[in-house]
């Protein structure tokens, strides 16, 4: 080794213990010098925070080749304090000049106070992690040091100070050199506020980490406005006025408290708006835009660019695009209500069609108002434009349909018509117009009025009408009659309504009853006319038996003539006094019949019990006149030869439907019966004579139970039309 060699090494050597000792001076220095001031209690739990971070700090690396600034294996910037203070607060200010000053200097302090909030929390996370201290004043202790160490300012704890978990936690400091002040201070200018947002942004969102509650931090005094010193208090959100009150002069504005939270919760919800917004907009198919008369700048909204079916991206020529979907004829109609929204300072509205590349045909509705500047010149445009398309088609078609439809079709509100088809001028003589322009009752026959107004007021209150009918009066002087088939629609207010001219019908109507009454007046007469023929037959009859009194045989013969001459007057006189012409109740001529039989062979004092069921059983003539001949015959025979010897007895008569359109007749009694052997088809007498041809003329089968004690007949027949 030559002596160069040796010199060299020396040098080296000399140059490391120098080193040596100047890290061990530093290291004297901090230790003569805390960075930050707190009270006594807390100085144990802050010195040995300022060792961890003295240590993280030790290992910086400042390499410049690399444009790189490490620590710890973090990559750290340097960046000039008053770019993020004075600077940015002025520049957000010129951004902002169409607003006040004080706004965009609030303006400029909140993106400030977010900034520093995010950047404390996160320093917070990492750092908590980097030295592994657990408690959370331990992880409080760690921000002021740090605080120091990368430039913000020093830190200096107020004795007052609470600095514990919950609601009572509370935190007043100083920054005596705080970045934020100095740079106003520099610049030789004073603020009227407090400036240093960012500190107190990242204090409070470093202690928030630390403890894991919500703290806000409010800086209550400022070297930059002048005062002595940078003073904050810090607490939780819901205390932090109660505290702020304490040092409120009265001669200064309110502090206003900054909740990053809040106003992220308030961006949040905005963007959720933004979106109700957008599909709002969608739903109504409906669109907003911004136009810039000088630039021609048009700013569409999502929803614009599907109406007029534009892709959804920057496009200088979006306004001459935006021209070419107006029809030729449209779009002079557009320039003169620009020209007038521009000229006299007033917004416009108009319904048009747009033309789509394949040639499709869309309609639109679109409002416009002006935009003026601080001199009251209209520099812009802004407004809406609405799909409607699917709205005119349906006018469209609904009109095409009223104007081919032969009916009689309205649409009214509020007792005036607001739709008509074209048949109701043909058919009343007004024009469509002389309709529209009076109320519906002015048409209406005067006779009708309270009945159409009573129809309309049931129609308001949501209900349907079906075949109203009323009269109305035509321009000449005609009366119509039309029938209404009326619905309300609750969503438009409106009455939806067929009318159909019945004006014929109701006259055919007329003389079809006319003609009814006539012919129900004169078959009435014929009945009343038949029956007083037999009753005067029957009276002669009963004048011819009384004088023959002595010949029993022919007194008989004369007494059965009457009793079924009295049978069938009976059925007439019912007829004649029946509602319907046509037909009898049989159960009334029933028990009729059987009461005269037995007042007539046994008088009022007489033991044969009747019994008559028939139920729900109408006949016509042609068949009540036999059936009623039948039952005379068989009940007096009963009477007259089955209760020899006998005071009381039973007569039975059961009439029902059976089905298939047939009827079923049970009659008998109890008495005696017949001889036996007797068949009734080959009997001579009168009466069984009488029974099966009556029985033949009705259709039907008749039967005779030999089985049973007393006479029983049963008869199936089906009722008789000719």
């Amino acid at each position: 080794m030559n002596a160069e060699d040796e010199n060299q090494e020396e040098l080296v050597a000399r140059i490391r213990e120098l080193e040596e000792q100047l890290a061990g001076l530093k290291d004297q220095l901090r230790k003569s010098h805390s960075v930050v001031k707190v009270p006594g209690q807390l100085q144990d739990i802050f010195t040995e925070a300022e060792k961890r971070v003295d240590s993280y700090f030790s290992d910086l690396e400042i390499n410049p080749e690399k444009g790189m600034i490490d620590i710890d294996g973090d990559r750290y910037i340097l960046v000039r304090a008053s770019a993020l203070s004075y600077d940015f607060i002025h520049t957000v200010t010129r951004m902002y000049a169409d607003s006040s000053p004080e706004k965009a200097f609030e303006e400029g302090k909140n993106f400030l106070f977010d900034i520093g909030h995010v950047i404390g929390r996160e320093d917070a996370k990492l750092f908590h992690q980097k030295i592994k201290v657990d408690s959370e004043l331990e992880k409080l202790a760690t921000g002021p040091v740090h605080f120091a160490y990368t430039g913000w300012a020093s830190v200096i704890i107020h004795p007052e100070s609470k600095p514990v978990p919950g609601d009572d936690f509370f935190l007043k400091y100083s920054h005596p050199y705080s970045f934020e002040a100095d740079s106003w201070i520099s610049k030789g200018e004073k603020s009227s506020q407090p400036v240093c947002v960012m500190n107190a942004a990242y204090s409070a969102a470093w202690c928030q980490e630390s403890f894991g509650m919500q703290l806000s931090a409010v800086e209550i005094t400022c070297k930059a406005k002048g005062d002595e010193q940078c003073t904050f208090v810090m607490a939780p959100p819901d205390r932090i006025a109660d505290y702020l009150k304490g040092y409120q002069k009265a001669e200064d504005e309110e502090i206003k408290v900054p909740f990053f939270f809040e106003r992220k919760q308030i961006t949040e919800r905005l963007r959720e708006n933004e979106q109700l917004l957008q599909d709002a907009q969608k739903m109504a198919r409906l669109g907003s835009w911004y136009f810039n008369l000088q630039t021609k700048n048009l700013i569409w909204t999502d929803e614009l660019y599907r109406i007029f079916e534009f892709k959804n991206e920057y496009n200088p020529d979006l306004y001459q695009n935006y021209l070419s979907r107006y029809t030729p004829d449209e779009l002079p109609i557009l320039k003169d209500h620009v020209t007038a929204a521009i000229e006299h300072k007033k917004k416009y509205n108009f319904r048009h069609s747009i033309v789509m590349d394949d040639g499709r045909i869309k309609w639109v509705y679109c409002l416009g108002v002006p935009v003026e500047n601080k001199e009251g010149e209209v520099v812009a445009l802004k407004g809406i434009v609405q799909d409607i398309t699917n709205e005119v088609q349906k006018e469209i078609e609904l009109e095409s349909f009223f104007d081919l439809s032969v009916d009689l079709m309205a649409v009214a509100n509020d007792n005036y018509f607001v739709k008509l088809s074209h048949s109701w001028s043909d058919l009343l003589g007004y024009s469509l117009e002389e309709m529209y322009s009076r109320p519906i009752t002015d048409f209406v026959h005067p006779d009708d009025v309270a009945v159409t107004n009573e129809e309309i007021n049931h129609l308001n209150n949501g209900e349907i009408s079906l075949h109203f009918e009323n009269r109305y009066i035509c321009k000449d002087g005609r009366v119509v009659v039309l029938s209404w088939s009326s619905a309300p629609h609750s969503a438009t207010n409106h009455v939806y309504a067929t009318a159909r001219d019945i004006t014929e019908q109701k006259a055919e109507e007329e003389q079809l009853k006319l003609t009814i009454s006539e012919k129900e007046t004169l078959l009435q007469e014929i009945h009343h006319r038949v029956k007083n023929n037999l009753q005067v037959i029957s009276s002669l009859l009963s004048l011819q038996s009384k004088m023959n009194e002595e010949n029993l045989e022919l007194k008989r013969l004369y007494d059965d003539s009457i009793n079924r001459i009295k049978s069938m007057a009976s059925l007439h006189e019912l007829f004649y006094k029946s509602i319907d012409r046509d037909r009898i109740n049989f159960e009334e001529y029933t028990n009729k019949l059987v009461l005269d039989l037995l007042y007539s062979f046994r008088g009022e004092a007489h033991n044969i019990r009747p019994e008559i069921i028939v139920r729900d059983v109408f006949v016509n003539l042609d068949t009540a006149v036999p059936l009623g001949l039948l039952i005379n015959e068989i009940i007096t025979n009963s009477l007259k030869h089955g209760f020899h010897g006998r005071e009381n007895g039973k007569i039975y008569i059961r009439l029902q439907k059976t089905g298939n359109g047939e009827l079923c007749l049970e009659i008998g009694d109890n008495g005696s019966g017949f001889t036996s052997g007797i068949d009734i088809s080959e009997a001579e007498s009168m009466g069984l004579i009488l029974i099966s041809s009556l029985a033949e003329q009705l259709e039907g089968e008749i039967k005779r139970d030999m089985n049973r004690k007393g006479t029983h007949y049963t008869l199936r027949f089906k009722e008789i039309i000719l």
